[in-house]
C-alpha cells in the first residue's frame, strides 16, 4: 500500500527462503519506477497457517 509519506507498506507470507528472497528484492531492486532509500521490516514472526491466499495492490 502506498502511504501519504511516499512510502510503501505491505505484508509478506511464505516459506522463510521465499520471504528472504522477497525482502532482498524489495531492498535492492523493487518495481521499475521505484526509488529505494531504505527498507524496514517489522513484526517478523513464524506462522503455522497463511492468512492470505492471493495478491492485490491497495492504493
Amino acid at each position: 500500500m502506498n502511504t501519504r509519506q511516499d512510502t510503501v507498506k505491505g505484508v509478506v507470507e511464505g516459506p522463510p527462503q521465499k520471504v528472504n528472497q522477497m525482502k532482498y528484492w524489495l531492498e535492492k531492486t523493487g518495481s521499475p519506477q521505484s526509488r529505494i532509500d531504505r527498507a524496514v521490516f517489522t513484526n517478523e514472526k513464524n506462522i503455522t497457517k497463511y492468512t492470505y491466499d492471493s495478491f492485490r495492490i491497495k492504493r
